[in-house]
């Protein structure tokens, strides 16, 4: 069986490729090719549908829990949502150790914008992009003689992939995220309460997420930079709004004007210095007329004003 599919570019690593050779050496598929979309030209059909959930989530009055969220996917035509459970999840990186990733030597892998995959070469993986292609082989070197595949490798050393996370396990997520989570509870309902009372019982034994092996994407910089992304959350002040919340809410009409003097005064510093006005010079200066000043009034006059009335 032959198959194409659409990837973001997050899910442009080895993993992916290993899972995919491992498929076609069982004889499950053919031919992969992976497609990495241009930015700006990833429209796909499945966007209309999320455009669909995006506006029944934000119908529903409240979402307390991961089961609802799942309830509203399953309501809607054209998606499903499907819970997997620690038996599903397999651990493709304990297979790095049965290949050698070598690095093209015309093509890069995180450039590449397709992959090919192929049971005519079931060890290699094709690197295309829009100007060049190049073949990397990704067997090591003391199999090649005997070109075992994935799977009969694995056999020697472990009856069956293993699996990525231990049973009745949870993964410890970042403790200002709980924080956020245990300061919503007093507003969710029955049910949302009772999720959170698990993830915070489950977060005392939770053991770390397991992370990329950076040595093994060939990308260790963005690598590490997601990686280290993956669990930052903004710290949660003491009350239950966010900075400003109930000011912006009680202030009515424009801002005080010393605040407007402020923004001006601070934009004006970001464009840089003023522009400034020709210095004045004989020919151009003109002479500006005295204001007439009226004479003071005689004394002796408001006098005899005042005697003939």
């Amino acid at each position: 069986m032959n198959t194409s599919i659409l990837f973001s570019g997050q899910n442009k690593n080895i993993y992916i490729v290993i899972m995919f050779l491992l498929l076609i050496q069982d004889g499950y598929l053919e031919e992969v090719h992976l497609e990495f979309m241009v930015s700006g030209h990833s429209m796909m059909p499945c966007d209309r549908t999320f455009g669909v959930l995006e506006k029944k989530f934000k119908k529903r009055e409240t979402i307390d829990t991961p089961e609802e969220y799942r309830e509203v996917i399953n309501a809607t035509n054209h998606s499903t949502a499907i819970q997997l459970g620690q038996k599903d999840l397999m651990d493709f990186k304990y297979l790095l150790r049965y290949i050698q990733f070598r690095k093209a030597k015309k093509v890069l892998f995180s450039k590449s914008r397709r992959i090919i995959l192929s049971k005519f070469h079931p060890w290699s993986m094709k690197l295309v992009t829009s100007s060049d292609t190049e073949m990397v082989n990704l067997n090591k070197r003391s199999n090649r003689n005997d070109m075992f595949t994935l799977q009969e490798l694995l056999e020697n050393d472990h009856p069956e992939l293993p699996r990525k996370y231990k049973p009745n396990q949870h993964i410890k997520i970042n403790e200002s995220k709980l924080v956020h989570l245990q300061s919503l509870r007093p507003y969710l309902t029955p049910r949302g309460r009772a999720w959170v009372d698990t993830v915070t019982i489950g977060q005392q034994t939770a053991v770390p997420r397991p992370r990329t092996d950076d040595q093994h994407t060939k990308e260790s910089e963005d690598t590490s930079s997601a990686n280290n992304m993956a669990d930052e959350y903004c710290e949660v002040p003491p009350h239950n709004f966010p900075p400003g919340y109930l000011d912006n809410a009680t202030v009515r009409g424009p801002p005080p004007a010393h605040s407007q003097a402020s923004t001006s005064n601070a934009s004006s510093s970001t464009r840089g210095a003023k522009r400034k006005l020709p210095q004045e010079t004989s020919s151009t200066r003109v002479s500006k007329r005295p204001k007439h000043t009226p004479p003071p009034p005689d004394p002796s006059t408001d006098k005899d004003t005042t005697e003939t009335e």
